[in-house]
């Protein structure tokens, strides 16, 4: 990801004033951006019968430059290479924020909580449902003192966030915020064929000899099932019914017959 050629150049496309000082919002943005490409997220699951547990680097490289270099080529811009877990997981299961939104409510930090929670939320939302203040203050709240004033704080950031998400149907309930079905803040986009790199296909064989075996015959004895037939059949279905069969990842399989989009 190209950030561009300095701070404050990165900074205007962020509509963000550049100012200086101890205080100012340079040094702040400066400080953010070093401890969020310098850090780490690990992802656990557990119960009684298992354990499982995802670590992944949110940047792999890192190139900033704080001021303008000259002279000015490729080799002077700042960049971030995003790690590659972090970047599957940000492909495969992110949703779209409106970035106008987001410039609107840039100065309220709850606000912006708010919004992209709702956005997430309603991903995925059905039925109505309704969250206790409790809930919400465990996830929003931790830094207020007692629940009426949390209250009063997130209903005017609510509001706030309600002028620009006018899509979102929320109530009030007996316990807490009533959310209804509603659209999100952007069309999710249509999810992306996950095929595996040559390299990492030959990483799984290695690692999983006999896997591979079972895969490619199921393959195979697909195709010969088919002999004679006078339509061609779909890399993608051929692909989906091996892995279902053999139950070996769908990216793997996508690369061995083929698919290429």
């Amino acid at each position: 990801m190209e950030l561009g050629d300095s701070l404050t150049d990165f900074m205007r496309q962020l509509e963000m004033v550049p100012t200086g000082g101890r205080w100012g919002s340079i040094r702040r943005l400066r400080e953010q951006m070093i401890r969020l490409f310098s850090s780490s997220i690990d992802l656990h699951t557990k119960d009684e019968e298992s354990f499982r547990s995802v670590g992944m680097r949110v940047a792999s490289q890192v190139n900033l430059w704080w001021k303008p270099v000259q002279p000015q080529t490729d080799l002077w811009t700042s960049w971030v290479e995003l790690g590659e877990k972090f970047y599957e997981e940000l492909r495969d299961h992110s949703l779209p924020i409106d970035m106008r939104c987001v410039k609107s409510l840039r100065k309220s930090p709850l606000a912006l909580d708010i919004y992209t929670w709702l956005t997430y939320r309603f991903s995925y939302l059905r039925r109505p449902t309704e969250v206790p203040w409790e809930a919400l203050a465990l996830q929003f709240g931790s830094e207020y003192q007692d629940m009426r004033h949390f209250r009063e704080s997130f209903k005017e950031a609510l509001a706030r966030v309600l002028m620009v998400y006018q899509r979102a149907r929320i109530g009030e309930g007996n316990y807490g915020l009533q959310l209804l079905p509603s659209r999100t803040s952007v069309r999710a986009l249509p999810p992306q064929l996950k095929i595996a790199s040559e390299d990492q296909l030959g990483r799984w064989i290695k690692r999983y000899p006999g896997w591979a075996r079972r895969l490619q015959k199921e393959i195979d004895l697909i195709l010969r099932m088919r002999v004679g037939s006078h339509d061609p059949l779909d890399p993608r279905i051929l692909a989906e019914q091996a892995a279902d069969r053999s139950k070996a990842p769908l990216a793997i399989a996508y690369r061995l017959c083929g698919v290429t989009h």
